[in-house]
Formats: structure tokens, C-alpha cells, sequence
């Protein structure tokens, strides 16, 4: 759309949103499918999106022993050192973002010429990731060197956003794999 166009002057402004819906029409033989003999719950299935991110919901991290605590079935809770089932899996939300778009500018004076365009999504979640930072020695290595302040360390550390990075239950480990972390 042009806003200004004079013998010097031409400015001109753009933009666009797009919506991203999303689900899985038709599998081959079957209506789920799942990727490994582990899962608790299919990665794929008829109906359902197939970018849905599916985990326990979160109550937090417990200050004693570092380890989240999970919302479950009933409004009851369950700590990470309990075993997951599928009935306490939820649909948390889609690692797409669904709102995407873009907008910029044109400007030219004379024979000069400024051009801007800037992309941006909205929404989405992502799964808990391993390769963050586990170390203060280490928080050199990587865009999250903040993560350190906001992980329990210690029994009575409280408000803290990340568990600690010391399992000592393989059942807690499990359940960190499925917990989200958007």
C-alpha cells in the first residue's frame, strides 16, 4: 500500500498474518501410530494434530527434592519419581506456532532506496531439551546462561523454573523426558 508517492518520495507499507491448522486425515492400515514400544501415548493418530505436544501437567518444582511435580487425573498430585501413565498425559499445545506473518516498508528518496521486512509467529510450545546448560562452569556455552539461577540445586530452593540436574531415580529421569517446557 503506498502512503506517500511524490517526485522524490515513495513510501509504501506491506503486511500479512497466516493461520496454521493442522491434522492428520488418514494413516496407512491404521488410525495410530506408534514410534517406539515405549510410548505411552501415539505419535500419530486420525483426527489429531500432528504436531501436539502431550505431557503432565505442571504444578512446579518441588523445594526438597528438585524434582517437578505433575497435576494428574482426579486433581491429585504426583512427583517425578512416580511412574507416568497415559491417563495423566494431557494435550499441552502444538510445536507449530499456529499465528505467523510478516510486515515492512519500502522507503525511496531519490535514488535512494530502504527496504525493511520482519517475519514473526506467535504460539507453539517446545518439549524440554537435555543440551541446556547443567553447570554454572558451563553457562558460557550456550544463549541460556540465566537457566543456572532459575534450576533447584539444593533442598529449600524455591521458585525455580528447572529441576535439578542431579537424578537419582531412573523412574524421575523417564518422566523428565516427557516434561514440557514452554
Amino acid at each position: 500500500m503506498k502512503v506517500l508517492d511524490t517526485n522524490d518520495w515513495l513510501l509504501s507499507l506491506r503486511g500479512n498474518i497466516a493461520y496454521n491448522r493442522n491434522k492428520v486425515i488418514d494413516l496407512y492400515y491404521a488410525d495410530r501410530i506408534y514410534t517406539s514400544e515405549e510410548a505411552l501415548l501415539p505419535d500419530y493418530e486420525v483426527g489429531k494434530s500432528y504436531d501436539m505436544i502431550y505431557g503432565p501437567s505442571s504444578l512446579g518444582i518441588n523445594p526438597l527434592t528438585g524434582y517437578p511435580v505433575f497435576l494428574v487425573k482426579g486433581n491429585k498430585e504426583k512427583q517425578a519419581s512416580e511412574a507416568l501413565t497415559a491417563e495423566d498425559e494431557v494435550a499441552l499445545g502444538h510445536s507449530t506456532p499456529p499465528y505467523s506473518g510478516s510486515f515492512g516498508l519500502s522507503l525511496s528518496y531519490k535514488s535512494f532506496d530502504l527496504d525493511m521486512d520482519f517475519y514473526y509467529v506467535h504460539g507453539g510450545i517446545h518439549q524440554f531439551n537435555y543440551s541446556y546448560v547443567r553447570d554454572k562452569d558451563d553457562s558460557n556455552k550456550n544463549a541460556v546462561a540465566g537457566q543456572t539461577d532459575k534450576m533447584w540445586f539444593k533442598p529449600g530452593d524455591e521458585g525455580k523454573v528447572y529441576p535439578t540436574p542431579f537424578y537419582t531415580s531412573a523412574v524421575a529421569e523417564d518422566n523428565l523426558s516427557q516434561y514440557p517446557n514452554s
